[in-house]
């Protein structure tokens, strides 16, 4: 499914981000329409068999979207303990629990109690922590690794003290703007520890971002700063734009549901 169906021209025309892809799925799984999340799914396989250079179980950041045809897979890291840890239960592969404990591992190591926060990563070195601070990094944690939520509340705070804005919440500390996508990840994570009225307020500020497509904007503002710079231009920062986003839609859908992707329950791990 393309990651911004209503952009017609440029880098993102097309472009399936296999991230988008993959939280629609979850999503459509979580609203109950699994033939549709099995369809992407079966994509997402197809493309893992079909790669012109990588036959190792790659996949690639994004793809073409479209009708999957014969070929191989034409083009425009995540991790989650939750991922690794499902398919060590369905494949019987030990290998998968190894990564989930080495991926906790890591996410533990990001933690900085001074600033109460995740770090977004490290830099080039592999142990400097990032200092640009990411909403995502805070409540992905908190949602998919168990206690958690419990053992790092302290991570909400901060992004309600640093990353808030109109009702909502932005990418990072700019807070020039509403990033649809992240304000329904809070939502869901308030939903799943019980602050029910704070996550229907979210919600509501997700409500006023919807696209006359049916769809969810990216964010409120014509240009989101995220604090990153682009890898193919370093000199130019990583922007969210108001644009149709499947990101979005599906956090969107998550939040209304009260579905946890890493779990795949509504409750926290």
């Amino acid at each position: 499914m393309p990651s911004y169906p209503t952009v017609e021209s440029g880098p993102l025309h097309g472009a399936a981000y296999l991230y988008d892809n993959a939280v629609a799925a979850i999503a459509l799984v979580g609203c109950g329409e699994r033939d549709q999340a099995c369809r992407i799914g079966a994509a997402i396989l197809w493309a893992i068999d079909n790669d012109r250079t990588w036959h190792d179980g790659r996949l690639r950041n994004a793809y073409a979207a479209g009708v999957v045809a014969n070929g191989s897979a034409k083009l425009p890291g995540w991790w989650d303990a939750a991922a690794f840890g499902l398919l060590a239960i369905r494949t019987g592969d030990s290998r998968w629990r190894d990564m989930a404990t080495a991926a906790e591992h890591f996410v533990d190591t990001m933690w900085d109690p001074a600033c109460a926060c995740f770090a977004a990563g490290t830099a080039e070195d592999g142990v400097t922590h990032n200092p640009t601070l990411a909403l995502d990094a805070q409540v992905w944690t908190l949602t998919a690794l168990p206690e958690a939520a419990k053992e790092f509340a302290s991570a909400i705070a901060t992004a309600e003290r640093r990353m808030s804005v109109d009702k909502g919440f932005s990418y990072g500390e700019d807070r020039d703007g509403v990033w649809t996508e992240g304000t329904g990840q809070m939502a869901l994570l308030l939903e799943l520890l019980g602050r029910t009225g704070e996550a229907k307020s979210l919600v509501a500020v997700i409500e006023s971002q919807r696209s006359p497509d049916g769809g969810f904007y990216a964010t409120s503002v014509r240009g989101l700063s995220t604090g990153f710079m682009l890898d193919t231009d370093p000199a130019k920062p990583r922007l969210y734009f108001r644009l149709p986003h499947l990101g979005a839609a599906s956090w969107a859908a998550l939040a209304e549901r009260g579905f946890n992707p890493f779990t795949a329950t509504k409750g926290l791990p």
